[in-house]
């Protein structure tokens, strides 16, 4: 499948996704399935940003991709006020902060404290 292909088969998921939540606020029905909906279409989104960034190889760090996405989901986390949309985006921070660290060296933390910072990122 060439990367155009690709695309418009990632795009139109999400779109799918969108529409029908779309289609079912109107109604004001189907609570649980809406935000499911807009769980589905935050983890498309990731699986859309994955997909820009291999088909054009864009050099960013693995940390930029998961900040973006947590950026770029944001509004559907508050609107759709989901449990799981909400541990989905603090995955998405925690795991963007661990990389960061990883990658960044602080002259002030040794390779010892490096590990206990991202140890209390994740659980803290």
């Amino acid at each position: 499948m060439d990367k155009m292909g690709k695309f418009a088969l990632v795009e139109g998921a999400l779109f799918v996704t969108i529409a029908l939540y779309v289609a079912l606020s109107f109604r004001r029905r189907f609570q649980l399935i809406r935000q499911l909906l807009l769980l589905i279409a935050s983890v498309i989104t990731g699986s859309l940003l994955a997909l820009f960034g291999q088909v054009y190889q864009t050099g960013a760090d693995t940390w930029q991709l998961f900040f973006g996405w947590a950026v770029l989901i944001v509004p559907w986390v508050i609107i759709a006020r989901f449990p799981a949309l909400w541990l989905l985006w603090l995955e998405l921070i925690n795991t963007g902060l661990i990389l960061y660290f990883g990658v960044m060296d602080f002259a002030f933390i040794n390779y010892f404290y490096e590990g206990v910072l991202q140890v209390g990122v994740c659980c803290g």
